[in-house]
Parts: C-alpha cells; structure tokens; sequence
C-alpha cells in the first residue's frame, strides 16, 4: 500500500533490477514539465484484450498475439528488441490496468483478466514495478471474492496463465 507515494513504485522501467530499474517515480512523471500534461498516456491497444494462452494465440495483420506462459523479463525484452513487433511499445501501469479494467466493464459488461473462469490470464503490469520487493505488478479479476486484485511475481518467473497486455503512446 502506499507505493506509489513512497516512490517504491517506478513506472516506465528498462529492467527489473532494484537498484537499475531505469524508471521514474510517480512523483517525477507528474513534476515534469517537457510534456504537456505530466501523468497522462493516450495508448492504443489491440482490439481483442484477452490474453491467450500459450500456444492459442492468433495473428492479426502479421502481428502475433502475445501470448501467456513467459516471464516478465521475456516481456520487457520484447519491447526493447528493434526485430520484435512489439518494439518501442509498453506494458500497463496500475493505473492504465485500472481504467481498462472499469472501461471495459462498464462498456460491455466483461470482467478482462478474469482469473477464476479458467480461460483468462492475469496480465502483468510490465510499464511498473515495485522496486522494493523486487516485484513485478500483476493484476486481475477475482471473482470469489468480486474484486480487482493486484498482485506481484518474480521477474524470472514462469506462471502458465500468466500474460502481458502491451500498448502503443
């Protein structure tokens, strides 16, 4: 709780790494004053926000889907690689996962990353991180206990059903 304000939170990292992460605080996004509205991203996103699971991913237009079962390393990677499709793209942020979350629901009355249905994926929040723990974000839909969670992993990790949304400024 709180990590955000305590600056344990860092957005818009280059690696998972607690001492080298790359990234900005929320403090430091919102004080700069080279963008015209600090703290505010317009993305784009696919159009189909599920997550698949490995191995069921389509192609859209010679894009791959990305699909779950990597770790986070293996997602960032993947945004920083010039032959990568995904290049120069980003992962969410709790707060961008928050507003697709609500978005999403109000607008067609689905529950995007809905953990407990056995189909979706939770997503993990690769565009932060959580510096003092050394975690990277995961958030999803819990559905016995009818709430958004957030959560966290291990960088190295690999969790089947887990997945990365990524997007484009």
């Amino acid at each position: 709780k709180g990590m955000d304000i305590s600056g344990k939170l860092v957005y818009n990292v280059t690696k998972f790494d607690t001492a080298n992460h790359g990234g900005s605080t929320k403090k430091e996004i919102l004080s700069d004053t080279s963008q015209p509205f600090p703290g505010f991203r317009i993305q784009l996103l696919q159009e189909d926000l599920t997550i698949p699971r490995s191995g069921s991913g389509t192609t859209t237009k010679d894009r791959p889907n990305l699909e779950a079962g990597k770790t986070p390393n293996d997602y960032l990677a993947l945004t920083q690689d010039p032959s990568s499709p995904y290049y120069k793209e980003h992962g969410l942020t709790p707060e961008d996962w928050l507003s697709l979350f609500s978005t999403t629901l109000h607008e067609t009355g689905i529950a995007i990353d809905n953990y407990a249905d056995g189909k979706n994926t939770a997503a993990y929040l690769t565009g932060s991180y959580n510096s003092a723990s050394g975690f990277v974000l995961l958030a999803y839909w819990d559905r016995g206990f009818e709430q958004a969670d957030l959560d966290g992993n291990d960088s190295t990790g690999v969790v089947a059903h887990d997945g990365v949304r990524v997007a484009v400024g």
